[in-house]
């Protein structure tokens, strides 16, 4: 009786082919770079319309600013706040308090991260986030600013020169490096990026008193 001879495989016939596993390192990295990605996207977005909320909260400040001002200056022969010696705006602005106005809280730009005021309480002595313009009369011409966001600095501006700040550090950063707000004295409104839009001049016996750190 011939013996019958298995042949056996090798063993490495016997193998399949192995699922790969996992991702690879490469693979990792394009998706940490598309989380990233979208991190920043969405951080960017909300960045935008924080700003953009802020700017027109800003904005209602003003007009409520504008009010009392208003009222102010029908008692006092047409001129708006003044004050001897003023060397800040809380000083003379704060003549408003409480005869013309019980409210504070729209002289703090609700995005320079100044401390709240007391309601009906002068706030003479302490920090505002608005500039002011003093000496000026309701009667000027309608284009001549009243209050601004805070500025670089107290000095008039042209045009095109650095009005707030340009990198959202020191000076005039109310907003960061998204410009500012401003009223005039007919109580129109505008906004201006960092470098002025438009001419602020200072007319003879103006004092542009803007807020310090």
């Amino acid at each position: 009786m011939r013996a019958i001879t298995r042949c056996h495989p090798e063993r490495g016939n016997l193998r399949k082919p192995s699922l790969r596993k996992g991702f690879s390192l490469i693979e990792l990295l394009i998706v940490l770079a598309l989380i990233l990605v979208m991190a920043f996207m969405s951080r960017d977005t909300w960045r935008r319309e924080r700003s953009k909320k802020h700017q027109v909260a800003c904005t209602r400040n003003l007009a409520s600013q504008y009010v009392a001002l208003q009222t102010y200056s029908t008692d006092h022969g047409g001129w708006f706040p003044r004050l001897t010696n003023a060397t800040s705006p809380a000083q003379p602005l704060s003549l408003l308090v409480p005869a013309y106005t019980t409210q504070t809280e729209f002289w703090i730009c609700p995005a320079a991260g100044d401390g709240a005021l007391k309601p009906a309480v002068s706030f003479a002595d302490r920090r505002i986030s608005y500039a002011y313009y003093m000496g000026r009369q309701r009667a000027e011409s309608p284009s001549a600013m009243l209050v601004t966001d805070a500025q670089v600095d107290a000095t008039a501006k042209l045009e095109k020169q650095l009005l707030f700040s340009a990198d959202g550090k020191g000076a005039g950063n109310n907003h960061g490096a998204d410009g500012g707000n401003f009223l005039r004295t007919d109580g129109s409104q505008g906004h201006s990026p960092s470098h002025a839009s438009v001419a602020f001049p200072l007319a003879t016996n103006v004092t542009l008193l803007n807020p310090t750190r």
